[in-house]
């Protein structure tokens, strides 16, 4: 079974709900002494680079690291030690860096002893500070919504991401005359959200309802979508 000198996981821990067997599935087919890089989104920094509220805690993301956490998450199995542990940026999109930290950890065979893991505090300091920054930006962004947005007249929400799944429990939007979403995403069209259709921006025509952009990392790029590509005329709101 153990095969491989080097295993390569790029941003695929913080989908794993089964953590223990994952890791236990990569020793079982890394060499002695072969090598294993990870690297996750680093939630020490969420706060730093926070675009959209609570945009880390979703359906997709189920664990979040530091250096700390991911070297304690190999270290305390036998068989592993820490050759490196540092920090990165990546282009989540063009212009929007998100953090990520990495590990480089090889297998080495040594008498098995389990170290019992420790609370890393900084992760803990880190993920309070970034549900605070999430909630001071959502708050904002409901201000924006009650200012902007007429709740009782037909408006169309752009865009089906998690962040408008967000809104239309956390804000106004969710009391909003919502006549459809519009979503660039094929698979999405002829879905029901909250009992209004998702629908082709092609069916989207120049009625002069309100365009609410449910996004903050692309707003300029969908309203030119809107103007240029769509050819549409609807006042549009945004988040923010």
């Amino acid at each position: 079974m153990s095969s491989f000198d080097v295993v390569c996981l790029s941003h695929v821990l913080e989908h794993v709900l089964d953590m223990d067997s994952a890791v236990n599935a990569i020793q079982a087919v890394i060499k002695p002494g072969g090598i294993c890089y990870v690297e996750t989104p680093d939630a020490l920094r969420y706060s730093i680079f926070l675009r959209a509220p609570f945009q880390e805690f979703n359906t997709e993301h189920v664990n979040h690291f530091s250096m700390a956490f991911l070297a304690q998450l190999f270290q305390i199995r036998s068989g592993w030690k820490v050759v490196d542990l540092g920090t990165k940026e990546i282009l989540s999109s063009p212009g929007n860096p998100f953090p990520a930290c990495y590990g480089l950890l090889r297998r080495d065979d040594y008498e098995p002893v389990f170290k019992t893991p420790t609370r890393v505090a900084d992760l803990e300091v880190a993920t309070n500070a970034y549900i605070v920054a999430s909630r001071e930006l959502l708050d904002k962004i409901e201000i924006n919504l009650r200012g902007n947005l007429d709740l009782s007249s037909p408006v169309l929400v752009w865009g089906t991401g998690q962040l408008c799944m967000k809104l239309l429990v956390e804000t106004s939007l969710s009391k909003a005359n919502i006549v459809s979403f519009v979503d660039g995403n094929p698979v999405n069209w002829g879905q029901i959200l909250n009992g209004v259709p998702i629908t082709s921006p092609r069916e989207i025509k120049n009625t002069g309802y309100p365009i609410l952009i449910a996004s903050l990392l692309n707003q300029a790029q969908i309203e030119n979508d809107i103007r240029v590509k769509w050819g549409l005329t609807n006042p549009v709101v945004y988040l923010l």
